[in-house]
């Protein structure tokens, strides 16, 4: 899932401002937490086989105790939103975890045979992992401001062996619309655009999002002045994929 947007503050109460530098000025502890992998997959062929359990890792490689929760969220997307709901389709156990210090905890992701899952369609979720507060006294030289981690994590089960990607992208007036026909996920990432003289143009280093089988997603994409007209698109389809050209149904 996309991170929330920060939203800025224009002007700060003086209360507020002497707060903020107060806090700023204060040692920060977070426990190191480290998952692993970062996506989980369950393609068709695994659970025909039986193959229904998978391994998440969380390693404390702080110097402090953390206990986490994991809980399973259905994914979906509505007209460029991202929606999570409560399922029973995907189990953790151990759902709530004491991970000491410097070591590591084998959580078992589970489909059970009772999930409801659409026939030749991959369905999406998420792992939410949070650190839980923690009441136990902090030791002496551990004093400070803790901050507690979360992480979400996509799952994607009943995944087809012929997932062709299907999309259909739109960009114009600001806005970039990616309609996935496929019927598995497309995550895109690295977005360039490269203009006619061959000259390119970065839009978004890095993860730019996903569009779940079936769905639709819509991202604010502006044209910086140095796009030009007639070029093509450039992107990173899939997780270890290479850089292609996405054909554009509408151009700026």
């Amino acid at each position: 899932m996309s991170p929330l947007p920060m939203r800025s503050c224009r002007r700060l109460p003086a209360a507020a401002a002497l707060l903020a530098l107060a806090l700023a000025a204060m040692p920060a502890i977070a426990a190191n937490l480290v998952v692993s992998p970062t996506t989980l997959e369950f393609s068709a062929a695994d659970l025909a086989a039986a193959k229904r359990a998978q391994a998440l890792y969380l390693t404390n490689t702080g110097s402090l105790p953390v206990r986490v929760q994991v809980r399973a969220r259905h994914w979906e997307q509505d007209d460029g939103r991202e929606e999570l709901e409560d399922t029973r389709d995907l189990a953790v156990s151990p759902a709530v975890i004491d991970i000491p210090a410097g070591e590591r905890q084998l959580v078992r992701v589970l489909v059970p045979e009772a999930a409801r899952l659409e026939p030749g369609s991959e369905q999406a979720y998420r792992l939410l992992i949070d650190e839980l507060p923690d009441d136990r006294p902090t030791p002496t030289d551990h004093k400070g401001l803790k901050f507690r981690l979360a992480y979400s994590l996509p799952v994607f089960v009943n995944t087809p062996a012929d997932a062709a990607t299907q999309l259909e992208v739109r960009w114009s007036n600001g806005r970039l619309r990616v309609d996935n026909e496929g019927k598995s996920r497309v995550r895109l990432s690295d977005l360039v655009w490269r203009n006619p003289d061959g000259s390119r143009v970065s839009l978004v280093p890095g993860l730019l999002g996903y569009v779940l089988a079936g769905d639709e997603m819509e991202w604010a994409l502006p044209s910086p002045p140095s796009v030009v007209a007639g070029g093509q698109l450039l992107a990173i389809l899939g997780q270890n994929g290479d850089e292609q050209v996405v054909p554009l149904a509408v151009a700026d």
